[in-house]
C-alpha cells in the first residue's frame, strides 16, 4: 500500500494496536486469477507485527475461499480503523480543499488450514479471549464449551505466517503542514477524528464491541 510518509505511524506499537483493536480483516485471495474477499477475525499479539509472526484466523466452512489457499502464495489482510471526511471549513482559510482522514495496516501472509478437532477449537477459543480481552467488561464465557462444540465442525481455522507488514497510515494528504495540523485540531474537537461528513469508528474499544456474535456461525 502507499503510504505518505508524513502520515504514516512513527512506532511500530501503533500499528500493532491498530490491529489488535480493529482484529476484523479483509482477507483478500485468488481463485484461478480472480480476486476473492471475505472479512476475517484474525486474532493478534499485543506486541510489534513483524515478518515471520504467526496470526490466526477462522471462517464458516460453506465459505469456499479456505478453498483457494496455497501455503506458497500470500493473502492480503486490510484492517480498516476509524476513518472520516474532513471538510474544508474547518480550516478556516482559502484556498483548501476536502479529504478524508483513515487509518489502515496492510499484512502479507501465508495461509495453512489448521486440522479439525482440538487445533480448530483452540483458535475458536482464543479468537474470543483475545476479542474480549480489549472490552472494558470482558464476559466470563466459561459456560460455553458445549456451544462451541456445536458449531465447530462447521468452522474452518488456519494459520497465518506473515510474510510483511508494508505499513500502517493515518493520512490526511493535500493540505500544506500549518494549516494542516490547524485543521486536525480542530477536527478532533468536533469528532474525534475528523469532521463535516459521515464517520465511521468509536475509538479502538468500540470498534470491536459488538461484533464477537458475527465471528462465529451458530
Amino acid at each position: 500500500m502507499h503510504t505518505f510518509a508524513e502520515y504514516a505511524p512513527r512506532l511500530d506499537a501503533q500499528v500493532a494496536e491498530l490491529v489488535r483493536h480493529n482484529p476484523l480483516a479483509a482477507m483478500i485471495s485468488t481463485d484461478h486469477g480472480v480476486p476473492v474477499a471475505s472479512h476475517v477475525p484474525v486474532i493478534t499479539p499485543p506486541s510489534r507485527l513483524h515478518a515471520g509472526g504467526a496470526r490466526w484466523g477462522h471462517m464458516a466452512r460453506v465459505n469456499p475461499q479456505w478453498q483457494t489457499f496455497d501455503p506458497a502464495r500470500p493473502v492480503l489482510l486490510i484492517f480498516t480503523g476509524a476513518h472520516a471526511y474532513v471538510s474544508p471549513a474547518l480550516y478556516q482559510r482559502e484556498p483548501t480543499v476536502p479529504t478524508w482522514n483513515y487509518s489502515s495496516v496492510h499484512v502479507t501472509a501465508l495461509p495453512q488450514i489448521l486440522p479439525q478437532g482440538e487445533p480448530t477449537m483452540q483458535v475458536l477459543t482464543q479468537t474470543v479471549q483475545a476479542v474480549e480481552a480489549v472490552r472494558g467488561n470482558p464476559r466470563d464465557m466459561s459456560a460455553s464449551p458445549a456451544r462451541f462444540h456445536q458449531i465447530v465442525g462447521g468452522v474452518v481455522a488456519f494459520s497465518l505466517r506473515i510474510t510483511a507488514v508494508p505499513g500502517g497510515v493515518q493520512a490526511q494528504p493535500g493540505q500544506p503542514g500549518r494549516a494542516l495540523a490547524a485543521g486536525s485540531r480542530r477536527a478532533r474537537r468536533r469528532s474525534g477524528l475528523g469532521a463535516g461528513g459521515p464517520r465511521h469508528g468509536r475509538g479502538p474499544a468500540g470498534e470491536t464491541a459488538g461484533l464477537l456474535p458475527g465471528f462465529l456461525p451458530g
